[in-house]
Parts: structure tokens; sequence; C-alpha cells
């Protein structure tokens, strides 16, 4: 170790290499090694990367613990412990208590997260069921979870939490940790530190694990609060990430009837209400949109958020021929012939239509000046 501290441009990988060699011959030696590293004034802050090297056993966990109680490292220098399995044989309860005490530390969150993640990853890949203590892990960290301005590791948190989501936050022990986590993420939501597109694994592992608790936080609140939410869905959507798909239609169904007058039209504002059957097809109408519509004690409100989801937020080409695709979609749409939305039907024809005139105008108008240009 000494020889090390004063090498100059000394590599931490290859100190790494010679401990996992040593400790398959002689593994005391190596935990002597690695004892002297804990508090060395070179090696301190380097500790857990040199930990991390090897498997973790009873004496590692210790040190682990006296170095995050020194905190000579910083704090994302314990990463490592998340790679190469060597977390993988800890037992549940030593798991969870390591996890709890790197949580704690400032910045510590994301890298419990991580390491949560990955074990639950290993099981996956075991085909093993996760230790109640390791859900019980998850469940801390994401109670512990804030959401901050994104930055390039957006995507992988996003993954990251949807795993441990998915593992963690099932029945009631996980109902107020997912009630909790949907405010937080609506909170970033509307003051926007968040898009649309950063957090689709997350929300569909909510929906999908406590599907009732999560639209009633996520679609709950004063108007300001429901148009954030009503953002962050539509650029879900917008992004081609139907988070919805992991809902039944029923489960839909049964929580708008618990409050229909302002939950269905709000349905009909998030969810995927037409999509193609196939590659290049014509759009149609879902079988959710037919039943939203059919069961709204007040149908022309759901009507009013279909048509304003009828126009496109991007599109190439013709914005005129786009429009008048959404008006044939409109026209077929199942359940508008009832008596009651007769005239607010007609009037989103005679709307829409007018705007493809004028759209169409506006093409032509523009095609006239290119072409004059060119003369």
């Amino acid at each position: 170790m000494a020889q090390f501290a004063v090498t100059e441009n000394a590599g931490l990988q290859l100190l790494g290499g010679y401990l996992r060699g040593l400790i398959k011959r002689d593994a005391a030696l190596a935990g002597a090694l690695l004892d002297e590293a804990l508090e060395h004034p070179a090696l301190a802050a380097w500790f857990p990367v040199l930990q991390s090297s090897v498997d973790i056993d009873q004496s590692a966990l210790g040190r682990l613990h006296r170095s995050i109680e020194l905190s000579n490292a910083q704090i994302t220098t314990y990463y490592g412990l998340a790679y190469g399995r060597v977390s993988d044989n800890v037992p549940g309860p030593e798991f969870r208590d390591l996890i709890l005490a790197i949580a704690r530390q400032p910045g510590g969150c994301a890298v419990g997260l991580e390491m949560v993640s990955m074990r639950l990853h290993s099981d996956r890949s075991e085909k093993r069921e996760p230790l109640p203590e390791i859900r019980e892990a998850g469940r801390l960290v994401l109670a512990a979870f804030e959401f901050q301005k994104r930055d390039e590791r957006a995507s992988r948190e996003d993954l990251e939490l949807a795993i441990v989501v998915a593992a963690s936050l099932t029945g009631e022990e996980g109902a107020l940790v997912a009630k909790a986590l949907c405010r937080k993420l609506m909170m970033a939501a509307k003051s926007r530190h968040i898009s649309g597109h950063d957090d689709d694994d997350l929300v569909k592992a909510l929906l999908k694990v406590q599907p009732l608790v999560t639209l009633d936080e996520m679609l709950s609140g004063d108007p300001e609060s429901q148009r954030a939410s009503v953002r962050l869905f539509n650029d879900l959507l917008r992004f081609r990430k139907d988070v919805f798909s992991v809902l039944e239609d029923e489960t839909v169904i049964s929580w708008c009837d618990r409050d229909p007058t302002v939950r269905y039209p709000l349905a009909a504002s998030v969810a995927l209400l037409f999509k193609r059957p196939k590659d290049g097809a014509p759009h149609e109408w879902t079988p959710l949109a037919k039943q939203l519509l059919e069961r709204a004690p007040e149908p022309h409100l759901v009507l009013t958020e279909m048509v304003n989801r009828l126009r496109p937020s991007s599109w190439s080409g013709s914005l005129a021929s786009k429009l008048e695709g959404r008006l044939k979609l409109l026209d077929s749409l199942p359940g508008a012939g009832s008596p009651a939305l007769e005239e607010p039907m007609e009037a989103a024809r005679t709307s829409l239509q007018a705007r493809i005139d004028a759209e169409r105008r506006s093409e032509q108008e523009e095609d006239r000046e290119r072409n004059n240009r060119f003369e």
C-alpha cells in the first residue's frame, strides 16, 4: 500500500486487479491490505472503489460502514458496489442496512437506488425471488428520492426507478411510498424540472403496481396541478410512450366511476384514444375511447377533450391533409351519433373544417411564393 501511494500515476484498476487475485490465494492478507487502505492518507478517499474490487463479505461490510462514518471518500465512489455482482451475496438484512447508511449521506440516494436496481437485476437474471429486505431497501430509497434537474443519467435513472418500483411498491406496503413518489414527480413536472420523455418507465411501473393510487395522485389537486399532469401524460404520448398501455380499460373506467363528472373528461385528456392498427393504416379509435364517451354523465365534456386531442402537436408534410384525416376520424367516433352530442359534434366538424380550409389556403400561398422565387 505504501509503495502504491507514492507511485506517480498509479492506477486503481491495477491495485484492484491485484486484490482480486490476492484474495483467492491469501484472503487474510487481502483483508489486511483493505484494512490499511481504509484510513490510509492517500487511499482512504478511494477505499470504496478498492473494496468493490472483491466480493462483499462480513469483514467488507464492517469496513464500508466505517468508511461511511469517516466520510473520507466522496459518496459517488460507492457506485462501484452496484457492479460486478460484488454485492449479490450480501444477506438481505445487511444489504438493507448498507443501503440505508449510504442513502442517508448527501447525494447517497442515487447510489443506493443504483445498488438496489442492480441487485434486483441480478435476481431477475438468476430467476430468484428478491428477498424481503431487498424490497424494503427499495422502499427506503424511493421514499427518500427527490427529483432534480436531469443530467446525462436521466434515462438510466428512469429505468432504475422503474425496476425498484416494480419490485418494491406492490401491495399495501408500497401504496404510501407510491403516493409520495407520485406527488414528488408531479411537483417536479409542475416546476418543469423534468420533461415528458424523462420518466416514462417510472410512470408505467407506478401505473402497473399501484394503478388507482397513481391515477389519484397524478390527476388530482387544483386546476394548475391537473394541467401539469395532463401536460406530462401528453408529452409522453408525443414521444410515442403510451404509459397507459399497462392498464386494463376496466381499471380506468373503475377509477373514473369514483368521481365521474370530473374524471371522465380527465381520462379523455390523457389516455391513448386512437392509434394506427398497423404502419401506414388510418387511425382508429380505441375501445377505451368508446367507453369514455358512452359512460360519461356529461359526454359533451368528454367529446371536447377528444376533439382537442385530434389537433396534432407535430407533423410532417401538409397540416391540412393531416387535419383532413383527423376529420374523417372524428366522423367515425363510436357513440357520437347520440342526440345529446348532435350539436357539439356539428360544432366540432365546422371548427375543424374551418381550420383545414385556412391551412390549405396558407399552404397554397406559401407554394405560390416559393414558385415565384424560382421564376
